[in-house]
């Protein structure tokens, strides 16, 4: 009867062991997966912040330089737009990555 008893307390024993590993294996996938996901959100941000500075070095009448490894192009648009402006598509891109953002400039902008 002894025994019996001993195994099960070894059985229950193992069992506890492998849940908590099962739980830990969890937590390590969430919490790198996490980081991959804030590490994206980062770059999405650094491209919309480029996007803006050169909408807003556009509006002021002065090009800007766009930071390393971001391209952004400049497409005009054929909407209506006030006299004197005119709306263009700004897309800063990185790899795969973009952001595009309209914004509403001077006609004599560079």
């Amino acid at each position: 009867m002894r025994s019996r008893r001993c195994g099960m307390v070894l059985l229950d024993a193992v069992i506890g062991m492998a849940v908590v590993a099962v739980l830990l294996t969890g937590l390590v996938i969430a919490a790198s997966q996490h980081r991959g996901v804030g590490q994206a959100l980062a770059e999405q941000r650094e491209l919309v912040r480029s996007a803006e500075a050169a909408a807003t070095a556009m509006q002021a009448g002065h090009a800007d330089e766009a930071p390393e490894g971001i391209v952004i192009t400049v497409r005009e648009l054929d909407d209506a737009a006030p006299t004197g402006r005119r709306w263009v598509l700004i897309r800063a891109e990185r790899g795969e990555r973009f952001a595009e953002l309209t914004a509403l400039t001077p006609t004599e902008a560079p």
